[in-house]
């Protein structure tokens, strides 16, 4: 994973992120927090799984990550901008979750 990350982040140029950083923090903060309060639920409500399961899984799948982004945005033409906070918005969610699974992972192996 940590290739997949360092391999993306070579491709993000700093210029291109200070004029989308506004939406870049947005999508990392509120869409990451979203789909994990979203994958929490559908686990817990739908697939009946006790909370710390589901915590664990909403932080999973808020991971997009480049590997996915990457060959969509490759496949589908779509504006320099928004192109721009779609590559960001994958290697620093990918980054966050990763980390946030991991804490979550900690305080459950605790308990």
């Amino acid at each position: 994973m940590a290739v997949i990350l360092f391999e993306a982040g070579l491709n993000l140029k700093i210029q291109r992120l200070k004029r989308e950083s506004r939406a870049i923090r947005q999508l990392v903060i509120i869409g990451g927090a979203v789909t994990v309060v979203g994958g929490m639920l559908t686990g817990r409500w739908f697939l009946g799984w006790d909370w710390q399961t589901s915590i664990l899984f909403g932080t999973l799948v808020m991971v997009t990550g480049p590997t996915v982004i990457n060959p969509l945005l490759r496949r589908f033409k779509v504006k320099r901008n928004v192109s721009v906070v779609l590559e960001a918005e994958g290697v620093f969610l990918d980054a966050v979750g990763t980390v946030v699974a991991m804490l979550g992972t900690g305080s459950s192996a605790e308990s």
